[in-house]
């Protein structure tokens, strides 16, 4: 009940052509840290880096706009957004940097609401981290499984 030689090249090639895919979109992207920001209403993508600030044109909008999740009349951005490189399933990855703070908190609580009663579970399909000032949470304390 194993895979065939042929089977196994076959979704190598998918493999290698999604990751060329995925590797000129990004060359595509602005390099540095991508954020929305609300003003008036509208969402305004811009890309934060050593240099300052520059805001994405409407392509490269459309671009990040592409990874929002459209959830209840609600956009969401996701801190990541995580594909499976085999079965294309995605994974959602929120950070909850400022727990400490009780609005923050109550917000949290209510964003892992919407992403459960629209079928994106904790440890299922979300991946949720946590850090409050006296537990902050370092990069080498993530390991990926």
């Amino acid at each position: 009940m194993g895979i065939t030689c042929n089977e196994m090249k076959s979704k190598k090639q998918k493999i290698e052509k999604e990751l060329e895919e995925i590797y000129r979109m990004e060359a595509q992207f602005p390099q540095g840290e991508l954020r929305c920001s609300k003003n008036n209403s509208r969402y305004k993508w811009l890309i934060k880096d050593k240099k300052g600030t520059a805001y994405l044109p409407k392509k490269k909008r459309e671009l990040a706009e592409a990874l929002a999740l459209k959830l209840d009349r609600i956009i969401l951005y996701p801190d990541f957004v995580i594909r499976h490189p085999v079965t294309g399933a995605y994974y959602y990855w929120e950070h909850f940097g400022m727990m400490d703070e009780e609005a923050y908190r109550n917000h949290a609580c209510d964003k892992v609401k919407l992403y459960c009663a629209n079928g994106i579970i904790p440890s299922i399909n979300l991946i949720t981290t946590y850090e409050t000032k006296r537990h902050p949470l370092f990069c080498d304390m993530i390991t990926i499984a």
